[in-house]
Order: structure tokens, then sequence, then C-alpha cells
């Protein structure tokens, strides 16, 4: 059976730097061998593509999403983006990664109820000294989603 993937959270292929976008391109190039689709949502600023551009990644289709060079509002943006879409793309499954982009996870679970929602937590983000008051707060209510 043939399983459409989103996947969201990832800055893009191939890694540069980050860990998720390592777990990322070791995974989904495997499932996609073993017959499945996935679509990775990337931010523009990482990918250094136009909006809305896809290209292929070991089998891994990867969607440029427009993106702010913001730190911080950078990944708010491109990950609510990339769940609205998801949401009218008929996915099996809508896997986001960290608890800032599931911040938005509850986009799919309202406009897309047939997709089952997943949230990988890769570290307690809102406990990093790099974020401030503000952004600790927004990335620790993706928990609650």
């Amino acid at each position: 059976m043939l399983v459409k993937i989103a996947v969201i959270g990832s800055k893009g292929l191939p890694p540069k730097q980050g860990g998720i976008e390592h777990h990322c391109a070791e995974i989904y190039p495997r499932i996609v061998a073993q017959g499945h689709d996935v679509d990775l949502y990337a931010r523009s600023s990482y990918t250094q593509m136009s909006a809305q551009d896809i290209y292929d990644y070991e089998g891994v289709r990867v969607t440029s999403i427009p993106s702010l060079p913001f730190r911080g509002l950078d990944a708010l943006l491109t990950s609510a983006l990339a769940a609205i879409i998801a949401s009218t793309r008929n996915y099996d499954v809508i896997h986001f990664h960290a608890l800032g982009p599931s911040l938005f996870s509850w986009i799919p679970r309202l406009f897309s109820p047939r997709s089952k929602v997943v949230v990988t937590c890769h570290g307690l983000d809102w406990q990093r000294a790099k974020w401030g008051k503000l952004s600790s707060f927004l990335i620790r209510s993706g928990e609650w989603m």
C-alpha cells in the first residue's frame, strides 16, 4: 500500500547543518525506496530556491516554501504555510519535526482529518539559551498541540 507523507519542520535537503536535516536525509530516501511518496517542505532561505520550486533529493520531492530572513520568524512562517499546503493535498501522514513547527499541527488536524498527524520531538528547543522569552514560549506551545 502506497503511503503519501508530508514532512514539515526540516530546513531542507541535502543536509548542510542541523540534526533534523541529517535525520530526514537518512530516513526519507529509505521510505521512498520502499515505494512510498514523500514531500518535504523546505525553507527557501535554506534551499536558495525560489518559493514553490520543487526538486528531487534521492526520491524525496522537496518543495521550497517562502521564508523571511529573520531568525525564528523564518521557521514559523515556513511551518505555517507548509501546514496549510499539506492540509489541501490528501496526505496519509503529515509528519512535523520539532516542537516549534508542531505549533501548527492543529491546521491539518482541523482541515485534513483523514491525515494522521505525527510530531517528533528532537529536543526541548525552548530551553536553549539562543531563544528569547517570546520565542521560547512559542516553541514550548508546540508541546501542547
